[in-house]
């Protein structure tokens, strides 16, 4: 009876020993946080996992697929940070993820595996949570107002100059040209009008 009651001690106590990292683990829990919670389209929410696990054994971490479902998208990569103290670890999941759909998205609840130091695997889950996408308030108590056309650039005269002096040059041509022919005609008129001379001085 001794020795039942000896070798039934012993093997709950090495149950209780090989078993303490799941129950630590189990027992604090996995911490599943998201800020904001509510946000307009297109803005940026962040999703954290806080995964307490022992030292000596091996956390397989969710997949970003996992995670993030539509209509839900992700913003940069996942990101993973290990706190490691002597006797436990924590493991910090962090991911942005924004929606161009407005109304309630779910973000499931993902697996989380535990590897102990022996092989044996131990699956836990995290929190399901819900994010609010709202559209662009829009205050319906104004009056609608006329779309306004765009507005004219301010005027500067660096931009203008090259069609000024471009003016200025075919000013002055022209002026220079006009000067040249009535220079021209009046030379012509008064080499037209000498032979009349000559004649009625003949006759």
């Amino acid at each position: 009876m001794k020795r039942q009651f000896r070798y039934f001690l012993s093997t709950f106590v090495g149950l209780v020993f090989l078993e303490a990292p799941c129950l630590r683990l189990q027992g604090q829990g996995i911490t599943t946080t998201l800020k904001p919670d509510s946000i307009l389209l297109g803005q940026h929410a962040t999703l954290e996992y806080s995964i307490p696990w022992p030292s000596g054994a091996t956390v397989l971490p969710p997949s970003e697929k996992q995670i993030c479902r539509e209509p839900l998208e992700p913003v940069g990569p996942l990101k993973l940070d290990t706190l490691t103290t002597e006797s436990e670890n924590t493991l910090k999941i962090r991911l942005k993820i924004t929606s161009f759909d407005s109304g309630l998205a779910f973000i499931p609840s993902v697996p989380v595996v535990l590897v102990g130091p022996s092989g044996d695997t131990t699956k836990f889950y995290t929190d399901s949570l819900q994010l609010y996408v709202n559209t662009v308030p829009v205050d319906t108590t104004q009056a609608f107002r006329d779309i306004k056309g765009p507005l004219a650039p301010p005027f500067d005269w660096r931009e203008y100059w090259p069609l000024m002096v471009g003016f200025f040059v075919v000013l002055l041509a022209g002026a220079v040209g006009f000067f040249v022919w009535r220079r021209w005609k009046g030379r012509r008129s008064e080499v037209s009008a000498v032979p009349v001379l000559t004649r009625r001085r003949s006759l």
